[in-house]
């Protein structure tokens, strides 16, 4: 998780943390990021964190496309980010095959543990 809202328990300390390390991020991440925390201060419930997540996930996603939209560079590289994340998951996804395929099988548990990836 890169950056969390702490809902105003901050504030005597100016308020939500915002690390250094953004500052480097791609046009793009950083504005999905801003877009997202602060839907937080706009809408919460209590005690709901899907709801929360979600909402402030539709949030980040509607306003970095109408964000990425007046800006032709950063979505360039906004696409690219995608296409990486895209790659990730796949990579993820035909792990995780592999492994459940690894697990369920006959094998006992020594041979698993010797045919599970390092």
């Amino acid at each position: 998780m890169p950056a969390y809202s702490t809902l105003g328990w901050t504030d005597w300390l100016g308020g939500d943390p915002l690390l250094n390390t953004f500052i480097r991020w791609p046009e793009g991440e950083l504005a999905r990021l801003i877009f997202h925390e602060l839907a937080h201060q706009v809408a919460y419930a209590a005690d709901d964190t899907d709801f929360n997540e979600s909402f402030a996930t539709a949030v980040e996603r509607l306003g970095g496309q109408r964000w990425l939209a007046e800006r032709p560079a950063a979505r360039a590289e906004a696409e690219r980010a995608e296409a990486r994340r895209a790659d990730w998951r796949a990579l993820m996804q035909r792990q995780r095959e592999r492994l459940q395929a690894l697990y369920a099988g006959p094998l006992d548990d020594a041979a698993k543990r010797a045919r599970r990836p390092s």
